[in-house]
């Protein structure tokens, strides 16, 4: 970890059908010695069975915490995510709204709306697996749920080249996919200040992936 204890921070949050998961996630991009940096997964939780209103006070309560301070919210906008993106709006101002495509590049549409590509969402947990650049503390709840996902998650390029999620198992890839987005946003700018390590102490565990692209412990 880099002496000057600066870091990025973004809030990550898949939005889930009322009867499936919301997945919220916390990361922070943080410089190594080496001149490069991690991202440390510093919070997981699934809400599940809650209504979308609910969601919303939830996140909104989040926002009030000191160490999420002028941190981005990054939502999946997609679909059903876009009517509560904009209930959340009201109640969060640094709320961003992203929305997946199946297209070739990031399309801006204002201050806080994106339209990202599926494999730049992929490209980006590509990087820091690959990279041992992820790191997670196993006694954070839902951390053992993330790393199995991550274990069963995968995706395929078709000839015309749109990529499409594949999650094996119990089909699950919320938590994932709300570390994808969180993950995105670090490489395109997230909230830059002090390390809160007293809000978020965590003990780490690198993932590492083999040549398969299959999760190693």
């Amino acid at each position: 970890m880099s002496g000057n204890g600066s870091t990025a921070r973004v809030v990550g949050i898949d939005l889930g059908k009322q009867s499936d998961f919301t997945a919220i996630s916390i990361l922070d991009k943080i410089p190594t010695d080496d001149g490069g940096s991690e991202v440390h997964v510093q919070y997981l939780r699934r809400l599940r069975g809650v209504s979308y209103t609910a969601v919303v006070e939830e996140i909104a309560q989040m926002a009030e915490w000191p160490a999420l301070d002028g941190c981005p919210f990054i939502v999946d906008a997609t679909g059903l995510g876009r009517p509560v993106f904009d209930m959340l709006a009201q109640r969060v101002r640094r709320v961003e709204a992203l929305t997946i495509s199946s297209g070739n590049i990031v399309v801006k549409h204002g201050p806080r709306e994106y339209s990202v590509p599926k494999a730049d969402l992929v490209g980006a947990m590509q990087v820091l697996v690959a990279g041992h650049r992820i790191k997670v503390g196993t006694h954070i709840p839902d951390a053992v749920a993330f790393i199995q996902e991550l274990t069963d998650f995968g995706y395929e390029t078709s000839d015309a080249g749109r990529t499409s999620f594949n999650a094996t198992g119990a089909g699950h890839d919320d938590l994932v996919l709300s570390v994808a987005l969180a993950a995105w946003k670090l490489q395109h700018g997230g909230r830059t200040g002090q390390i809160w390590m007293e809000a978020f102490r965590i003990r780490q565990e690198t993932l590492h992936l083999d040549h398969r692209g299959t999760l190693r412990t």
